[in-house]
């Protein structure tokens, strides 16, 4: 270091500290040198740094007695690393060290912590601090045989055996010290030097991969890199990526996930050897009943129980199996329709499993093979009538001199240009699969599962609008862009994910039930609701009496529900099947208060909640959550709706092979390639832009955004030939996806220019003021009702009279249907729980969507009602006979 201590006259410094190992020289006699230096002549001045250190005598301060030892260890360690160190520097600190005592003692002012950190030590939270400065000690002892072996490895478990190993240890590493030289020092400093060159390469290759990751690991590194802060999220880390870099990472990320499940199949798949070896013979016969040969092998010896059953697997991959008939002359034994199975087979049971790998895998071949081109024939086929269809009525003379026809004609018009364009996209499909470049869609087998990607890329890319184009203008303008490969990127794969009150809900009720108590308390364990801000919140007085709703009667008798344990409270709370709506306070011993769940608390308005935020289970447990629970009567209906969508549509993407989120993006990156785009309407298109910035026209007309049209759909359960009604069906929204899902729907709406719209689109309108349509007979009615001064209960009431037995209704209602006091809105939850009626939050700010032309800031929930299939049965509960609320 040079350290500048004063200036001469001409302002250039005078006298310079040289220091780095004790010299101390003033350079006064060498200012043309030292300017020189401060001028950018950097190498003069460091030969004359060189040839002063030179010249310089190699003594070593004595290190003064209150030095710390531990200090005085790095220092002398740091000198060997950088080589600066001479022999004496090395020996003197080995010295210092070898104070055991003193050493010991700075050792122990450390803490647990910071002995671990700064020696590196792999210890148990539980470890004695002892313990771990015996451990450091050696260490600082171990760290001056320069990575030479000393001593012995292990010692005799005896009396005296350790003690007699430590000091031959010590021993063997002072004389290790003793015997080494200045050129062992130079040795170690270039192994030392150059192990750094290493890792800080590799470190700086490790930055690069990850400023520009190519290989799978490189992805991976990236991502792990950019979870340090433990906050980022799949999907931020995912966003760091450039639109290449994700087709990428999720193309080599599918690639391993699906080779991986191939692998494990194949090796299920893969004939085993039996534990014993046995010879045999193979007896040429005829099939007793049909008539076909057959070769059967028949061992020389019986087997084990286990071997048979490997053998028997291992003959039913070669095509064969065993039979023990002897009727009619038949021969028992293992029976194969080929002589060259029963030759590999004889073979396999000798312990030659050679032959009869080979013809298990031509086997599997011919069958993947088979099934591969019955995908080719079947979509070629399904193409070929979809089309011919299609054409046909595009081709069709219709009369439009009416109103009725030219709705008509529009509408079949549009459905023909839809059925092209999937049949076209099969095509594509097929030929893929049959030139072998389907890489992700080789077990797409069926129309609906085209339909299935074409809804997942349309939703997709609706998802994609809406985040590049906020406003709404410039949405609709650019509404109808063919999705390219970057829309798979808007995605999601189905998952199980609900808000943390209505988990904390099915939680609870799940413990009560035999057999899902396990479920239950999984699920508490991530989403229990009963949190130490409600729990303050429910002692205030003020609040504790609007949470006190709860009674109990005896006699005659009406009291508070109080009791003296927690356990009365909690049977009293499952006897009047409160369960999830009600919970216990315990304010005092022997005082336990029943309340209001949180989750129903949040449902009255009295508790705002501490971040109701939405929780995503995992797959396994969700689909096992699912299976379990469609199994148990009265546990069903508890599992929100949207877990049994996500089942149905993992189990279905499953059967197309795809189990990943990463394999779900890279197939629909795949089949957004070969998906052919329908034609669109020009009038529609017309109608529809015409309708840009407008605002609310005093109808409520608040369109519905697209994931809560398709969450409605899901939960309609539609099928073909159903009779659908859409009341206020404003531009279409929810009656897009209703034909969407293969039904043509119904639809009532008030405004002119809306009706319109919808006649363009092929609708058929049946009314225009729903609440003075009287037609009923539906199969499925859904709607998203004006919710201003409880016009929705009106309508969705009137809607339940429209519904034919054993019908379904679906509708979107305001927030204030289930949280607000006046009589209407009481009635109707009353009505609501009389019919069995379930009720969901839709996330807040649904209706913020700035896409739409319209916007509202009021929460809403999705109701489902089922009229039951018999109107002789009543579909009320009893009251519970001994609570009241």
């Amino acid at each position: 270091t040079i350290e500048r201590v004063n200036k001469d006259a001409d302002g250039y410094p005078a006298t310079y500290t040289i220091s780095g190992d004790g010299i101390v020289k003033g350079v006064m006699d060498k200012v043309d040198v030292v300017r020189e230096f401060f001028s950018g002549d950097k190498a003069a001045f460091r030969a004359m740094v060189d040839a002063e250190r030179a010249a310089a005598p190699k003594t070593e301060a004595p290190a003064p007695e209150s030095a710390d030892p531990l200090e005085a260890f790095k220092g002398t360690m740091r000198a060997i690393y950088d080589g600066t160190a001479t022999l004496d520097d090395y020996r003197a600190g080995y010295k210092r060290v070898r104070d055991e005592a003193a050493v010991k003692a700075v050792l122990n002012k450390l803490t647990k912590e910071d002995l671990i950190r700064t020696f590196g030590i792999m210890a148990r939270p539980s470890e004695a601090k002892g313990s771990l400065v015996d451990t450091a000690y050696k260490s600082m002892l171990r760290g001056f045989a320069l990575g030479k072996d000393y001593g012995t490895r292990s010692y005799i478990m005896s009396r005296g055996g350790l003690e007699a190993y430590e000091k031959q240890q010590a021993e063997a590493l002072d004389a290790l010290v003793e015997g080494q030289t200045a050129d062992d020092l130079a040795a170690y400093a270039a192994e030392v030097k150059q192990e750094r060159e290493a890792q800080a390469a590799k470190r700086a290759a490790a930055m690069e991969s990850i400023k520009n990751p190519k290989t799978l690991d490189e992805y991976r590194r990236f991502m792990a890199y950019h979870t340090r802060d433990g906050k980022s999220t799949t999907d931020v880390r995912l966003s760091m990526l450039t639109p290449e870099q994700r087709a990428e990472f999720d193309l080599m990320l599918a690639a391993e996930s699906r080779a991986g499940r191939k692998e494990r199949k194949d090796e299920a798949r893969d004939v085993r050897v039996a534990g014993q070896s046995v010879d045999g013979q193979i007896i040429a016969t005829k099939h007793t009943r049909d008539g076909y040969d057959l070769f059967v092998v028949r061992l020389g010896e019986r087997v084990s129980s286990e071997d048979y059953k490997t053998l028997l697997g291992s003959a039913k991959k070669l095509d064969g199996w065993y039979s023990s008939f002897r009727g009619n002359g038949a021969t028992p034994g293992f029976q194969f329709k080929s002589k060259a199975n029963a030759e590999a087979f004889l073979k396999l049971a000798g312990g030659d499993k050679t032959d009869a790998q080979q013809v298990a895998a031509q086997r599997r071949d011919a069958f993947e093979d088979d099934r591969s081109q019955t995908a080719v024939e079947r979509l070629t086929e399904m193409a070929d009538r979809l089309e011919e269809r299609a054409d046909e009525s595009m081709g069709r003379e219709r009369k439009a001199n009416t109103e009725r026809r030219a709705r008509m004609a529009a509408g079949a018009e549009a459905d023909a240009r839809h059925q092209k364009a999937l049949a076209q996209t099969m095509r594509n499909i097929a030929k893929a699969i049959d030139s072998g470049s389907a890489q992700f869609l080789d077990r797409v087998r069926q129309k609906t599962q085209v339909e299935m990607l074409t809804r997942f890329v349309q939703s997709a890319k609706d998802a994609e609008l809406r985040q590049r184009y906020p406003a709404y203008i410039d949405y609709e303008r650019h509404k109808g862009e063919a999705p390219t490969a970057a829309t798979a990127d808007f995605s999601e794969f189905p998952t199980f994910t609900a808000y943390r009150s209505d988990l904390a809900s099915l939680g609870r009720r799940l413990q009560e039930v035999e057999g899902m108590k396990q479920l239950g308390q999984k699920i508490m364990k991530v989403a229990d609701d009963v949190s130490d801000a409600y729990i303050a919140f429910a002692k205030e007085p003020a609040n504790l009496f609007k949470l006190s709703t709860f009674s109990v009667r005896q006699g005659d008798e009406v009291r508070t529900a109080i009791f003296p344990s927690n356990e009365m409270a909690e049977r009293a709370i499952k006897r009047s099947g409160l369960v999830g709506k009600a919970m216990v306070l315990q304010e005092k011993r022997g005082v336990n208060r029943i309340i209001m769940s949180p989750s129903e608390a949040m449902t009255r308005g009295i508790w705002k909640g501490d971040g109701d935020k939405r929780i995503t289970l995992s797959n396994e447990f969700g689909l096992e959550l699912v299976e379990k629970a469609s199994r148990r009567r009265g546990v069903k209906d508890a599992v929100p709706w949207m877990f049994e969508a996500a089942a149905d549509r993992q189990k279905a993407l499953a059967r197309m092979g795809i189990e990943t989120p990463a394999e779900f993006r890279a197939a629909l990156r795949e089949f957004i390639g070969l998906r052919e785009q329908p034609a669109e309407a020009d009038k529609v298109k017309q109608l529809e832009r015409a309708m840009i910035g407008r605002r609310n026209d005093g109808f409520d007309f608040f369109p519905t955004p697209a994931g809560a049209a398709d969450e409605m759909i899901e939960a309609a359960g539609l099928q073909p030939g159903m009779r659908v009604l859409e009341p206020s069906a404003g531009m279409g929204h929810i009656a897009e996806s209703i034909r969407d899902a293969g039904v043509d729907p119904d639809v009532v709406e008030v405004a002119s220019d809306r009706r319109e719209l919808l006649e363009a689109k092929g609708f058929n309108l049946v009314g225009r003021d729903f609440l003075e349509v009287k037609e009923g007979g539906y199969d499925r009615i859904l709607m998203n009702p004006p919710f201003s001064d409880g016009r929705d209960i009106a309508h969705v009431r009137h809607a339940y009279s429209l519904l034919k037995p054993g019908g379904r209704l679906v509708a979107i209602m305001g927030e204030g249907a289930f949280s607000q006091s006046f009589k209407r809105a009481e009635e109707f939850r009353a009505w609501l729980e009389e019919r069995g009626g379930t009720e969901e939050k839709l996330p807040e700010g649904t209706f913020l969507d700035p896409t739409l032309p319209v916007n509202t800031g009021a929460n809403a929930r999705m109701v489902v009602i089922d009229k039951p299939g018999d109107l002789n049965l009543s579909a009320a509960e009893p009251t519970p006979p001994f609570y009241s609320e």
